[in-house]
C-alpha cells in the first residue's frame, strides 16, 4: 500500500510536469479540478501498464479517451471505458469522482479483486455498469448509498454472497442485472426482520430483475410481485425451492417470467394463470407437480414452456388448442406426463412456430388431413408412441409448407420396411439457422464481405445474447426483423455523447444458435457505409448504446456477453518526460511480450482442442496402433461440465470394470449418465474410442443412444441418454422390488432383440457387439429395452464374412460363445449365443452360473428329460403360472437354438426378432408401424396401416424329432410375417 502511494504522489508530480513541459497556456491553468484529476491518475497508476489510452494533459480540455466532462468543461461526469483491456483492481481512488454520473468498465475482464467500497461515494452516479469482468467478493453495503441510480449492472462476474438487503434503497434503479455470477442465499425483502425493513420489494422503479445463473435458494418471496413497474423476473438457474407464490397474481405489469432449472415443486398456482400482461412463462425442469392448469385466460402469450416436471398423467390440453391464442409461437411440453393422441388442432394456432411435446406417451397417427398455420416451421416428437400418420401439412390456400418433425425413438422409425428412412427418424437437430449469402461476386482477402451492400471492410463484431426469447429457434426471417429494428433503435437511441447512425443494410446476422440453457447466441457484424471500419466514435457509441439497454428490442432482454470492440489509438504528442519513461517502461513491455506470447499459445492450443478434441490424443499401452477416434456424431464435453452436470461426481449409479457411471443434469436439463474411466481400468483407451466410434455411428430405438463425450488424456468419460428403469439383470435378480410380469419380459427380450438385430442386418458396416448380457440390456422410464455398452464391439466386412480373429478371449463368464472360445474367432453367430443365454436368464431369474451351475445347460437337459414340467420345475416363481405351455414351448425352442453349440445350427438374429414377434402376438406382429414411399417431387406419402394388420402371418408350430438328450435334438420353424400393402392416399 505504501508502494501505491509513492506511485500516486509521482503520478501528480508529473502531470504536473507534463502541463508546464507542453507550454500551452491554457494547461498552464488546468481547467479540470484537481481531486478529479488526482483520482483518473490514480485509476492509471493502478491499471498501468495495461492502459493504452490518450491520458495526457488536462482530462477535460484534452479529451482523455473514455473521460466525458460537463458544458464548463471542469468536471468529469462520465468514464467510459467498455472493452479497454484494462487489468488489474478498481482501487478507491474512483471514490474522488464524486459528480461522475456514468461508470462503464465493462468487457474487461482483466479487472479482477473486490469492489471498493469507495464506489458508495459516487453520490451522483446514474449508471454503474461493469459486466463482464472478473471481480470478485461480496457487493458493498455502501453501494446502497447510490439512490440516483437508474442502471446496475455487474453481470457476468464472479462474485459471491448475498444481496446487501441496503440495495432496497436504489428506489430510481430501472435495470437491475446480478445475472451469471456466484451470489447465494435468500433473497432480502423488507418484511425480513433481519433486513431492517429494507429490501428488493422497495425499488418501486425497477423493471427488470435479472439474477439467472446464480445460487440462491430459499422461498422466491411474495413481495416481489406487487413492485408496480416489475416486467421482467429472470430468475432461471437457481437452487430456489418451495412453491411458486400465489402473490405472483399480483404483478400489474409482468411480461416475462423465468423461473426454469431450480427445485421448485408442488401444485403451480392458478393465480399465475391471471397474469394478463404475460408474454412467455418458462417453468421448465423443476419438481412441480399435480395437474396443469388452464393458461387460456394469457392471451398475450408467445412463448409457454413447462416442460420436465412432475404433473399428472393427462390428455393434451384444450387451453393449447384455443384460437385464442392468436400470439403464441413456442408451445414446449416436454416429459409432461401427456397421454393420448395429439390433436391436430394445435397445427392451426394462428402464430405456431414450436410445438416441443418429446418425451411423453403420445400415441396414434399425427392428421395432417386438414391445413396447417403458415408459422409452423418445427415439431417434436421424440420419444413417443406414434406409429404413423397420415396426409402431408399444406396452407390453408394448399400451398407447400416445410416443417421439420422430428420423431426420433417413435415406434414408426423402427419399421425396418420403410424406404427411404424418414428424414425426421434421426435425432432432432434444432439449430438450422443459416445466414444470408447475398449475389456478391468479389473476394475480401483478410477483411470481411457484408453481403448486404458487397463491401469489404473489418467490421465491429458482437456477440448478442437473447436471454428470454419468445421462439425457440432463430430463423433468417428473425434475423431480417432484427436487423432492422437494431439499426432504427442504434439511430434513435443516439445522443450527443454517443453518435450513431445506422441503417439494415451495414447490420449483418453471421451466426445463431439455441444455447443450453435456452437463450439464443447471435453474432452480429456491423459494418461502415465506405472505408474499412467505423470511425472510433461511432464503434464506441454503438457498444455503449447497446450495453447500456438505452432501447428495448421486441426480441425480449439481451445481454452483450463480450464484443471484439476494440478503440482505434490516437496518435501521442510525447514530452521529454514521457520519452524517459518510455525508456523506463521497455523492459515491462518485454516481460508483457513474452506473457502475451505463452497466453496466446495456451489459448490457440485451447482453441485447436475445441475444434478437435482429439488433438492431444495420447496412446495408451494397450492401445496398439495408437490411431485417434474417427467419429460420425458426437458432442464433446468438458470436464468441467461433466462435474457440475454431477454435482461433483457425487450421484454414483453403478460400477463396472471400465469405472464408474453417475448421474448427472446438463444444463438444458437432459437427464444422462456418465461412465467415467478408472485410471487403473482394466480397459483403457481401445474400448473408449471403439465405443465412441461405433455409438456415433449407430441410431436405433433399441440401442443406447450417445450424448457426447470427454477426453482429456488422463480422464475419459462417456455421455449417454438416461436409463431410469437400470439394467435387465437388476430389475431380475439384484435389485427386486416388483418382479417383473412375463409380458414385461417377453417385451424387453423383443426390444433387445430388434437391436442387436439392427447392429448385425442394418448398420453399415454391420457390427458385432461381443459382450451381450443381462447387464448390458439397459431400461429407460417406459421399461423399452436398449442395448449398451459397446466397448468390446467390432465392425465387420461387408462381403457376408462377419468374422473377427482375436487374440485373446474378451467378455463375461456364462455368456461365452463355446465355439469362441475354442477358436477364438469371434462372429454374429456368437453374439446370437450370448442372446439366447439372456433369453434364459429371463425365464429362470437367476445369472447364467446361478449356484456354480450352467443354467442354460440345465435348462436344456431338464427338457430334454422331463418336458415342459422339468423346465418349469427351474423358472422363476413369479412367472411359472403365467405362460401357457404353447408361449413357453415357443420360446424356449428360440433359446435354445440360439444356444446351440456351433453357430451354423443358430439362427441369425433378425429370425430371432421375427419369431420372437410372432409369439408376442400370437402369430401377428408384436408393435406395428407404417410404411411410406415417397413419390414425385413433392414427395407425398403413400401410407399404410399403423396397425398388427399390417402383416398377414401363418403359424407353424415347432416339429420335434425326439428327445434323444443331444443338444441340437429339435428343429424349429418359426412363423413369419410377410407386409401387405392395405391401401394407399396422398
Amino acid at each position: 500500500m505504501a508502494t501505491r502511494g509513492v506511485l500516486r504522489a509521482v503520478s501528480v508530480v508529473l502531470v504536473l510536469s507534463l502541463l508546464l513541459l507542453n507550454g500551452l497556456p491554457q494547461q498552464a491553468f488546468a481547467a479540470t479540478r484537481a481531486a478529479d484529476i488526482i483520482a483518473l491518475n490514480g485509476l492509471s497508476s493502478e491499471w498501468s501498464p495495461s492502459l493504452n489510452l490518450n491520458w495526457a494533459g488536462d482530462p477535460c480540455l484534452n479529451s482523455w479517451t473514455g473521460v466525458s466532462c460537463d458544458s464548463t468543461n471542469t468536471t468529469v461526469i462520465a468514464l467510459n471505458l467498455d472493452g479497454y483491456n484494462l487489468r488489474g483492481q478498481l482501487p478507491p481512488d474512483i471514490g474522488g469522482l464524486t459528480n461522475l454520473q456514468t461508470l462503464e468498465l465493462s468487457a474487461n475482464d482483466g479487472l479482477t479483486g473486490n469492489l471498493p467500497k469507495e464506489l458508495g461515494n459516487l453520490l451522483n452516479l446514474q449508471v454503474l455498469s461493469l459486466q463482464w469482468c472478473n471481480f470478485t467478493g461480496t457487493l458493498p453495503v455502501e453501494l446502497g448509498n447510490l439512490i440516483q441510480l437508474t442502471f446496475f449492472g455487474v453481470n457476468g462476474n464472479r462474485m459471491t454472497g448475498q444481496i446487501p438487503p441496503v440495495l432496497g434503497n436504489l428506489q430510481n434503479v430501472t435495470w437491475f442485472d446480478l445475472s451469471i455470477n456466484q451470489f447465494s442465499g435468500p433473497l432480502p425483502v423488507s418484511t425480513d426482520p433481519t433486513s431492517g425493513g429494507v429490501g428488493l420489494d422497495n425499488m418501486t422503479a425497477v423493471m427488470h430483475f435479472h439474477f439467472n445463473n446464480n445460487s440462491f435458494s430459499g422461498q422466491i418471496p411474495g413481495e416481489i410481485f406487487s413492485l408496480p413497474n416489475l416486467i421482467h423476473l429472470i430468475f432461471d438457474h437457481n437452487k430456489f425451492t418451495g412453491n411458486i407464490p400465489t402473490a405472483v397474481g399480483n404483478s400489474p405489469k409482468l411480461e416475462i417470467i423465468r423461473m426454469d432449472f431450480n427445485q421448485l415443486s408442488d401444485v403451480m398456482p392458478s393465480e399465475l394463470t391471471t397474469v394478463a400482461t404475460l408474454t412467455d412463462v418458462n417453468l421448465r425442469s423443476n419438481q412441480l407437480s399435480g395437474a396443469v392448469p388452464d393458461f387460456s385466460g394469457l392471451t398475450k402469450l408467445q412463448a409457454l414452456d413447462i416442460g420436465y416436471n412432475s404433473f399428472d398423467p393427462h390428455v393434451f390440453p384444450s387451453w393449447a388448442q384455443n384460437g385464442t391464442f392468436s400470439q403464441l409461437m413456442t408451445l414446449s411440453m416436454p416429459n409432461t406426463s401427456i397421454i393420448g393422441s395429439l390433436p391436430d388442432a394445435v397445427f392451426r394456432l394462428p402464430a405456431i412456430n414450436t410445438l416441443d411435446v418429446r418425451s411423453n406417451q403420445i400415441n396414434g397417427s399425427l392428421d395432417f388431413t386438414g391445413p396447417v398455420s403458415e408459422t409452423l416451421t418445427t415439431i417434436v416428437l421424440d420419444d413417443n408412441q406414434i406409429s404413423g400418420f397420415s396426409g402431408q401439412p399444406l396452407l390453408q390456400n394448399g400451398g407447400n409448407i416445410d416443417i421439420n418433425i422430428s420423431l426420433y425413438d417413435n415406434p414408426i422409425c423402427q419399421n425396418r420396411y420403410l424406404q427411404p428412412r424418414l428424414a425426421g427418424c434421426d435425432r432432432f437437430a434444432q439449430d438450422r439457422f443459416q445466414a444470408a449469402k447475398g449475389n456478391c461476386t468479389n473476394r475480401c482477402g483478410s477483411k470481411t464481405l457484408n453481403p448486404k451492400s458487397c463491401i469489404c471492410a473489418t467490421p465491429l463484431s458482437l456477440n448478442l445474447m437473447l436471454t428470454a426469447p419468445s421462439m425457440a429457434y432463430f430463423t433468417n426471417e428473425d434475423a431480417t426483423v432484427l436487423e432492422k429494428e437494431l439499426a432504427e433503435d442504434i439511430t434513435n437511441s443516439s445522443t450527443s455523447i454517443d453518435k450513431a447512425s445506422l441503417k439494415p443494410d451495414q447490420i449483418y446476422i453471421q451466426n445463431a444458435f439455441t444455447t443450453t440453457d435456452m437463450r439464443i447466441s447471435l453474432t452480429i457484424l456491423v459494418f461502415p457505409v465506405t472505408g474499412d471500419s467505423l470511425e472510433q466514435g461511432e464503434r464506441n457509441a454503438i457498444v455503449h448504446i447497446i450495453r447500456q439497454h438505452k432501447f428495448d428490442i421486441s426480441y425480449g432482454p439481451y445481454n452483450l456477453p463480450e464484443d471484439t470492440f476494440r478503440v482505434l489509438k490516437k496518435g501521442v504528442t510525447l514530452t521529454t518526460v514521457a520519452i524517459v519513461f518510455i525508456g523506463l517502461g521497455g523492459g515491462i513491455a518485454l516481460l508483457l511480450c513474452i506473457g502475451i506470447t505463452l497466453y496466446a499459445i495456451r489459448e490457440r492450443r485451447n482453441t485447436i482442442l475445441a475444434l478437435d478434441p482429439f488433438a492431444n490424443w495420447v496412446a495408451g499401452s494397450d492401445d496398439k496402433n495408437g490411431r485417434r477416434p474417427e467419429l460420425k456424431r458426437a458432442r464433446p464435453f468438458s470436464l468441467t461440465e461433466l462435474k457440475e452436470a454431477t454435482n461433483n461426481w457425487s450421484q454414483v449409479l453403478g460400477e463396472g470394470g471400465y469405472g464408474k457411471v453417475y448421474r448427472g443434469t446438463l444444463k438444458n436439463g437432459e437427464l444422462v449418465a456418465i461412465k467415467k474411466a478408472n485410471k487403473d481400468s482394466m480397459q483403457g483407451l481401445n474400448e473408449f474410442r471403439n465405443e465412441l466410434e461405433l455409438l456415433s455411428r449407430v441410431h436405433h430405438r433399441n440401442l443406447v443412444d450417445l450424448v457426447g463425450f470427454c477426453y482429456k488424456s488422463s480422464e475419459q468419460c462417456l455421455v449417454y441418454e438416461f436409463m431410469s428403469n437400470g439394467t435387465l439383470r437388476e430389475r431380475l435378480y439384484e435389485k427386486v422390488e416388483t418382479p417383473l410380469s412375463w409380458e414385461t419380459r417377453l417385451d424387453i427380450i423383443i426390444n433387445a432383440a430388434r437391436g442387436l438385430a439392427y447392429l448385425h442386418d442394418h448398420a453399415s458396416p454391420p457390427i458385432i457387439h461381443g459382450d451381450i448380457k443381462s447387464a448390458n440390456i439397459l431400461l429407460n422410464h417406459k421399461m423399452v429395452a436398449k442395448v449398451a455398452d459397446f466397448g468390446l464391439g467390432k465392425v465387420t466386412a461387408l462381403d457376408g464374412e462377419s468374422i473377427d480373429y482375436s487374440d485373446e478371449i474378451k467378455g463375461t463368464m456364462g455368456y461365452l460363445d463355446p465355439e469362441y472360445v475354442q477358436t477364438q474367432i469371434h462372429t454374429d453367430k456368437s453374439d446370437v449365443f450370448s442372446f439366447g443365454v439372456v433369453m434364459v436368464e429371463a425365464l429362470t431369474g437367476k445369472s447364467p452360473t446361478h449356484g456354480g451351475k450352467d443354467r442354460t445347460r440345465e435348462i436344456r437337459n431338464a427338457f430334454d428329460t422331463e418336458g415342459l414340467a422339468g423346465v418349469r420345475s427351474l423358472m422363476d416363481p413369479f412367472i411359472q403360472g403365467s405362460i401357457p405351455d404353447h408361449e413357453l414351448h415357443l420360446y424356449l425352442m428360440a433359446a435354445l437354438r440360439c444356444t446351440e453349440a456351433f453357430g451354423e445350427g443358430r439362427p441369425t438374429m433378425t429370425e430371432v426378432v421375427k419369431e420372437l414377434e410372432s409369439l408376442a402376438n400370437g402369430g401377428g406382429l408384436a408393435s406395428g408401424g407404417i410404411s411410406i414411399r415417397m413419390h414425385g417431387e413433392n414427395k407425398s406419402p403413400d401410407v399404410y396401416s399403423d396397425t398388427a394388420s399390417l402383416v398377414n402371418t401363418s403359424t407353424s408350430t415347432s416339429s420335434e424329432k425326439g428327445k434323444d438328450g443331444h443338444g441340437n435334438a429339435f428343429h424349429y420353424s418359426g412363423a413369419y410375417g410377410v407386409l401387405r400393402r392395405l391401401g394407399s392416399r396422398s
